[in-house]
């Protein structure tokens, strides 16, 4: 029976064992996995218990963070975090703190940038 792994169900992975006696491996299943998500597949927090990402001191902020420093998708899943407005949990090596002042740094830029956009055209 297939066993979905990640974070509920984000993650559409799961591991098949064949008849003829080869090891596990990993399926990625495109009906499951959403195309917005796919890119979790190649994340290094797939290795590591969800829970490892939602700590609830800084010490586990920084456990976390250790793992996403040099993930080959930091940035799309922080950008994802970001566009779907998520709240809690380290995404793309920042804590919720560091998503939200991110976020009102960008919200603040696109309110200068626009009146100047306006009064060129």
């Amino acid at each position: 029976m297939p066993q979905v792994r990640g974070f509920g169900n984000r993650w559409a992975f799961y591991s098949v064992e064949s008849g003829d006696k080869e090891a596990p491996r990993t399926v990625f299943d495109p009906e499951i996995l959403d195309p917005q998500t796919i890119w979790m597949r190649d994340g290094h927090c797939r290795a590591y218990p969800a829970a490892v990402f939602f700590p609830s001191d800084g010490a586990g902020v920084e456990i976390a963070r250790r793992i996403c420093e040099d993930c080959p998708v930091k940035a799309t899943c922080l950008e994802y975090a970001l566009d779907e407005h998520i709240d809690h949990g380290v995404w793309g090596g920042c804590s919720e703190r560091e998503r939200r002042r991110i976020a009102k740094r960008r919200r603040t830029a696109a309110a200068l940038t626009v009146p100047a956009a306006a009064a060129t055209d």
